[in-house]
């Protein structure tokens, strides 16, 4: 299928073997948030399953100075912002790793952070 060019801020999808695509979720730019919730685009990195979710980073949007989120859907689709990187904090995270003995996400941001230069953050679950 044709993507809209009034779109194209990244896509969450499940594929089934014999090919059937379910959207689970569309990215919007930060402006174009829906229903009070904050905007993200540019997913980035690898997702990571846990407990029946899917958690995943964006590298922009969140707020109108964010520079990221982390966020979760599950397998039906919608989706939940867990964290909003702002200035200061890393930014421009990069995908997740999970350590399953304690369910915490671990993860690099590209630029922010104390020199500036980036940083490892992470999340608990």
């Amino acid at each position: 299928s044709q993507c809209s060019s009034a779109g194209g801020f990244g896509t969450i999808f499940k594929l089934s073997v014999s090919g059937n695509e379910v959207i689970l979720h569309r990215f919007h730019q930060w402006f174009h948030g829906r229903q009070g919730r904050p905007g993200a685009a540019a997913p980035d990195g690898d997702l990571v399953f846990v407990d029946n979710r899917l958690f995943g980073t964006t590298q922009t949007g969140g707020c109108i100075s964010c520079g990221g989120t982390i966020y979760s859907t599950t397998l039906q689709g919608g989706i939940k912002f867990l964290h909003l990187f702002n200035t200061g904090d890393v930014q421009g995270p990069e995908g997740l790793t999970l350590k399953p003995t304690t369910k915490e996400l671990f993860g690099n941001g590209r630029v922010g952070g104390a020199a500036k230069s980036g940083g490892i953050y992470r999340l608990r679950l």
